[in-house]
């Protein structure tokens, strides 16, 4: 860790609560992944603009993935959580200081690693989803998971085939592995401490204005920001054009850089 110590002799006796300068640690926001049947990290554009925009060489953008797309064996809840766990445990070992931000049905793990990690002092939350019954995510799953067993016994052996090839064989065993997510994790939503950034679409199905709503007032010790994009849906972030406005607001409230403007700069200021 680079910590320059400081010389408390040359400093006023009312300065002297101050024992580090903590200018030069480095400094990491791990990204949490959606539900992606790629290969490519819903946060890839993201990254793309931080590295354009970011001139601190102590600032970094990790993309975190969960699971293997078509590995069958990754999909398992308990086994998301313990290899993000790993991640950011990897790097408080190396003494970065470490945020999160976690996108759609990851925001229960995120919440949960802030519990466990109560240095974590940084959450973003992108059109979290938390509510299965209330919005369409739940629907949209059981459409998917039907429409592949109608095609698993119409074709058979055909069918089983091509679902291997294109990686979608454990497209059920998945879905059942994110609503394990969510049902087993979101209850740490209402124990966030320190200062979460909540954002989403407005047009978005998946993630509903009651999350941003129980957050702020369950979390009593956290400090929440929110802000709703009019126009874009539950993947806004995953596309540069529409979310340039929202990786600005992030980039802000994660790392106060300065060459990007944000209408969110006073209230973050202010809390």
């Amino acid at each position: 860790m680079l910590i320059d110590q400081i010389n408390l002799a040359d400093k006023p006796a009312t300065e002297n609560t101050m024992f580090f300068n903590k200018q030069n640690v480095k400094r990491v926001l791990i990204c949490l992944h959606g539900f992606e049947t790629r290969n490519i990290h819903d946060c890839v554009e993201f990254k793309e603009y931080f590295d354009e925009v970011n001139t601190n060489p102590n600032y970094e953008v990790d993309l975190f993935t969960f699971y293997d797309w078509g590995n069958n064996k990754t999909y398992k809840h308990k086994l998301f959580y313990e290899k993000c766990k790993n991640e950011v445990q990897k790097y408080y070992d190396k003494g970065y200081v470490v945020y999160i931000l976690a996108y759609s049905f990851s925001a229960s793990i995120g919440a949960k690693l802030c519990a466990e990690f109560p240095r974590i002092e940084k959450l973003v939350l992108v059109a979290p989803t938390t509510y299965l019954i209330r919005t369409k995510l739940l629907i949209s799953y059981l459409k998917i998971a039907g429409k592949q067993i109608k095609f698993k016994l119409k074709y058979k052996a055909k069918a089983k085939k091509v679902l291997k090839r294109t990686k979608n064989d454990g497209l059920i065993k998945l879905f059942f592995a994110m609503t394990g997510t969510i049902l087993s994790y979101r209850k740490f939503l209402k124990r966030l401490d320190g200062k979460v950034l909540m954002i989403k679409g407005a047009e978005d199905e998946f993630s509903i204005n009651n999350t941003f709503s129980y957050v702020s007032y369950k979390a009593k010790n956290a400090v929440t920001i929110s802000k709703i994009y009019p126009g874009h849906n539950h993947i806004m972030f995953m596309e540069r054009d529409k979310a340039i406005c929202a990786y600005k607001d992030v980039l802000y409230f994660i790392f106060h850089i300065e060459n990007v403007e944000s209408d969110i700069l006073e209230e973050s200021d202010q809390k």
